[in-house]
């Protein structure tokens, strides 16, 4: 059977938390932890659409960012709220 609008909702919501999560990575992550440099031996570019695919590496992420951890002191920072999205994208999908 197919399923009705209330049980794609969650899906639907989780594909749009992964996407604001991977604008904000591309956004302010990526140069540092991407393809052509990969800081602290750190990709970022590469997660998952999927996080329950790498789900340890989305906390990680998530986790830095929630900690002021990254960027690092002297680089630019995101504004406060794009990092708070950020996290609560993460968390939303991760469940955490």
């Amino acid at each position: 059977l197919p399923l009705t609008v209330a049980e794609r909702l969650p899906e639907a919501a989780g594909r749009l938390e992964v996407t604001a999560a991977r604008r904000f990575l591309a956004d302010h992550c990526v140069k540092c932890h991407g393809p052509a440099k990969r800081a602290g031996d750190v990709r970022l570019d590469d997660l998952p659409a999927d996080p329950a695919a790498a789900v340890d590496r989305w906390a990680a992420a998530r986790d830095q960012v929630r900690d002021g951890l990254m960027p690092p002191d002297g680089s630019p920072r995101p504004p406060a709220d794009a990092a708070r999205g950020f996290v609560a994208a993460v968390a939303a999908v991760t469940g955490g």
